[in-house]
């Protein structure tokens, strides 16, 4: 993306996330790869599909996977092993007010995350190149 195209996922995101946001009970962001204050809130990709009702529009599709890939590339560069043990879903991508991604596994069910793990992981086989 361009940066002026860069710019423009972001606003979007943190439109959506404060209006998202303003619709929900919310608790500190804790998530991986980032610090932030206490004070800054979130809401999961799932929260905000559940308050718009139905699915997001294209241009917010575009934005949420252009912002992930940014804070994927963020945690693979700083390659903290601590920082990469979630499996990604829409109960563990967090959306922030500022307009960035986060990821986490506070509060999301093993129930949440089955039908996001890889098969050889559900079976209790080891994990390998195929998991990834």
């Amino acid at each position: 993306l361009t940066g002026a195209d860069h710019n423009l996922t972001r606003s979007l995101l943190r439109r959506r996330a404060k209006l998202w946001a303003s619709r929900l009970h919310h608790r500190p962001a804790c998530a991986y790869g980032v610090a932030r204050p206490a004070g800054n809130m979130h809401v999961s990709l799932a929260e905000a599909l559940e308050v718009r009702g139905g699915p997001l529009q294209e241009e917010e599709i575009w934005a949420i996977l252009n912002q992930s890939a940014e804070s994927l590339q963020e945690l693979f560069r700083k390659a903290d092993p601590t920082a990469l043990g979630f499996i990604i879903s829409p109960w563990s991508l967090l959306l922030l007010p500022s307009g960035s991604i986060s990821f986490t596994d506070e509060n999301v069910s093993q129930q949440d995350l089955r039908a996001f793990t890889a098969p050889e992981v559900l079976q209790n086989h080891s994990l390998s190149s195929l998991s990834d």
